[in-house]
């Protein structure tokens, strides 16, 4: 063989292996990453969704995530281009052998609570805090999602989103930071917020007949590794503070990062061909109290 043919294949063969190195390196990303939280307080389940969205394809690769009431949930990645679907978590049976078996068929999942969603083409990944209420009505999920959006470009690390869900104006401070919140609206406070884990004073006035008037005060252990949510509502005539905090968590260790569409998949259905691009959602209206 002339040398430089010989030359030409080894560059090929470089390119292709590089080419192929680079792809499992950087996995195909997410269309969304979500977490998940209950609204209402001593609620938690388990839950099972496809991180492809193609729960009703046969051999569907699932993936469950636990969802209790005090802070959200571990993250978990969602490649799918349609409603995100979540399902009770299949119950588990004993094998002959005396080992366990969780059956993958699709028509044995009760659906539990989805949350509409739609893919808008290539863009970054979206994030959203999913908030899980009981559904009373009947013929649907047993769960109504409300979500709002929760990258750290909408609450920082060190930050708080505060949302009011009050009839009047609420003036607060927390720590070093002073907001004032009319009825329906929301805030971002940043204060001066160190990096290891502290208690910061969190105070609440409402104004009435020209005076401040002091109705709730609490402390909040918090760092700058942590971000939340806030949610002023008012229990038995009394004013209340909900709040949702998150640490760090790497979307490459959000549940589903990087898995297949399919167990068991053929090598040619791994070459990411036609996946879906990322989603864009307006947020859903906030819980009653």
């Amino acid at each position: 063989m002339h040398p430089w043919k010989s030359l030409v294949l080894m560059v090929v063969a470089t390119l292709l292996s590089n080419s192929c190195l680079t792809g499992q390196q950087n996995p195909k990303k997410p269309t969304a990453v979500f977490s998940a939280v209950f609204w209402e307080r001593f609620m938690s389940a388990r839950f099972s969704y496809a991180p492809w969205g193609n729960q009703d394809d046969l051999n569907a690769t699932f993936r469950d995530v636990q969802v209790g009431f005090s802070a959200p949930s571990q993250k978990f990645a969602y490649y799918g281009d349609g409603n995100l679907k979540l399902y009770s978590s299949l119950p588990v049976s004993n094998s002959e052998d005396g080992g366990t078996v969780k059956s993958e068929e699709a028509n044995e999942r009760v659906p539990m609570a989805e949350f509409p969603f739609s893919s808008e083409g290539d863009g970054p990944t979206r994030q959203y805090l999913l908030l899980f209420l009981k559904n009373t009505k009947a013929n649907e999920p047993k769960y109504k999602v409300h979500a709002l959006p929760f990258s750290s470009a909408e609450v920082p690390f060190g930050a708080l989103k505060c949302y009011s869900q009050l009839r009047e104006t609420v003036y607060f401070t927390f720590g070093k930071s002073k907001a004032s919140l009319p009825s329906g609206k929301s805030t971002l406070i940043q204060g001066q917020i160190g990096a290891v884990s502290e208690f910061y004073p969190l105070a609440a006035y409402f104004l009435s007949a020209g005076k401040y008037e002091k109705v709730l005060t609490q402390s909040i252990s918090f760092s700058n590794q942590q971000r939340g949510l806030m949610f002023f509502t008012k229990q038995r005539d009394r004013l209340r503070a909900k709040i949702f905090l998150e640490d760090v968590q790497p979307m490459e260790k959000s549940i589903g990062y990087g898995v297949q569409p399919y167990i068991n998949q053929d090598p040619e259905a791994k070459e990411g061909k036609d996946l879906p691009g990322p989603q864009s959602v307006s947020p859903s209206p906030l819980p009653e109290s």
